[in-house]
């Protein structure tokens, strides 16, 4: 499941270029404040009076999966930019698929998380790293926009 999620956001990145990869590390940043924040108190509200056969993991995870979809489907032009683009998408789109994973697995449940974790060294590091690829996906998009684009994409207008 966690190279396909990875292999998956890789090949997005790959083919529809670094605009929209950075779109995809921010929609995955709105989903963890929603996961975050209103995860147990939805998951309160919903158990409360109704009998919601939903766990507070589970209701975690469609908080933090919401705004990726949304946000990523719902827009359809995207822009490409030369070779400094590849490169740029590609190291955005590994850092992207960790944080996609490593978050996925902060909004399960202990025993859950436990499991996974215990059964993939994988599963593991990139959970283990989590934080680390939280301040990495900034980090690089501030790092692209001082370097500015590069002769490929300047030689286009």
């Amino acid at each position: 499941m966690i190279f396909a999620v990875a292999g998956l956001v890789v090949l997005y990145g790959f083919f529809a270029g670094h605009a929209k990869v950075r779109n995809l590390a921010l929609s995955t940043y709105v989903g963890i404040v929603l996961a975050s924040q209103f995860g147990t108190s939805l998951h309160t509200y919903l158990s409360h009076g109704h009998n919601s056969g939903f766990g507070v993991g589970t209701i975690r995870l469609a908080l933090f999966v919401a705004p990726i979809v949304l946000l990523e489907f719902s827009r359809r032009h995207h822009a490409r930019g030369g070779h400094r683009g590849l490169v740029v998408s590609i190291i955005m789109s590994i850092l992207s698929a960790g944080l996609i994973i490593g978050m996925g697995l902060a909004q399960l449940d202990a025993t859950t998380l436990k499991h996974i974790t215990d059964g993939s060294i994988i599963a593991f590091e990139i959970y283990s790293y989590r934080l680390w690829l939280v301040a990495l996906i900034p980090l690089l998009i501030i790092i692209e926009a001082f370097i500015g684009p590069g002769r490929d994409e300047k030689n286009k207008h």
